[in-house]
């Protein structure tokens, strides 16, 4: 089972957005996070339903915002460091 797609806005040969769409056509209730230094992809991110994480990150930024994005699929909330 595949519960969330991490995935950078920019891949070579398809972009990080179209994998997603891809992959939620098939898998409805995947969550998808999308990581990018472009200022205007968070915009994009969130028009789709997306996380986003801004690049570059730290580590445990990244895992509070994972635990939080599965959480909030399972309806439980997840406290902010």
């Amino acid at each position: 089972t595949i519960n969330l797609l991490l995935t950078a806005f920019t891949l070579p040969g398809l972009s990080g957005p179209d994998l997603a769409e891809t992959l939620e056509w098939r898998r409805p209730e995947l969550e998808v996070m999308v990581m990018s230094s472009y200022p205007d992809v968070r915009a994009l991110s969130f028009s789709h339903g997306w996380g986003f994480i801004k690049k570059p990150f730290l580590a445990a930024a990244l895992l509070d915002i994972i635990r939080n994005v599965l959480a909030l699929d399972a309806g439980v909330m997840v406290a902010q460091r």
